[in-house]
């Protein structure tokens, strides 16, 4: 009897977490805050992997939004590097989460739709040494994006 008890115990907690996470939804429209992990040097045609990490939110009070309980997980895809406006785009991101994260235990990765984006602009700028000619741009550690995201991910209604 006591075996039955704890494997209905753990179905219940699992439960528990899943419907936890269910209700974490990040509405579409919504702009996770990215930091590249890596520098990187791009030239027309190039196709590298990317990957930033999504940054802790400025404000505490943020910290428990669903967007907040993203922080720490990172958002990888095959990059798209356009030399005539000297924009980075994301490919196919995934989004992934240690379990350490406040979302992990729950969710450990997926896809997720959207684009990187900067002031409402698709694509993040590369620094260029010719801005009019951007035939290579360089993405530093450590730069500054964000994620708008297409669809609206996590559970719910």
């Amino acid at each position: 009897m006591p075996r039955v008890f704890q494997a209905k115990s753990l179905v219940l907690l699992a439960g528990l977490v899943l419907s936890m996470s269910a209700h974490a939804v990040v509405q579409a429209g919504a702009q996770l805050p990215l930091k590249s992990i890596d520098g990187q040097v791009f030239k027309s045609g190039d196709q590298k992997r990317v990957k930033f990490r999504v940054a802790t939110p400025e404000d505490p009070a943020d910290a428990d939004t669903p967007i907040g309980r993203l922080a720490g997980c990172t958002i990888e895809g095959d990059s798209a590097y356009n030399p005539r406006t000297g924009r980075l785009y994301v490919k196919r991101p995934v989004l992934t989460c240690a379990p350490d994260t406040k979302v992990g235990a729950a969710f450990l990765g997926g896809s997720i739709n959207g684009q990187l984006s900067e002031a409402g602009l698709e694509g993040i700028p590369l620094e260029c040494p010719k801005p009019k000619e951007c035939t290579v741009g360089a993405l530093k550690k450590n730069s500054e994006a964000a994620f708008t995201v297409t669809e609206t991910m996590g559970g719910g209604d």
